[in-house]
């Protein structure tokens, strides 16, 4: 979890982690009419990802 003031380099940090270690990442885009049901299906992608393929995964979810 990274937590910082806005410009601090959160994003670009999770980003370069994610390249060296090979993992792939996953932002959730929230969008007008949002509700709880587009955000479990999103987790349940990537559970399924993560899970039965077996790929490391990076989860950024910010607060904008």
């Amino acid at each position: 979890m990274l937590i910082g003031v806005g410009g601090s380099g959160k994003s670009s940090l999770i980003r370069l982690c994610s390249f060296m270690r090979g993992m792939e990442l996953k932002q959730i885009e929230l969008f007008k009419g949002f509700k709880l049901d587009n955000f479990l299906d999103f987790m349940k992608g990537l559970m399924k990802t993560a899970g039965i393929v077996g790929t490391g995964i990076s989860f950024v979810m910010t607060d904008t």
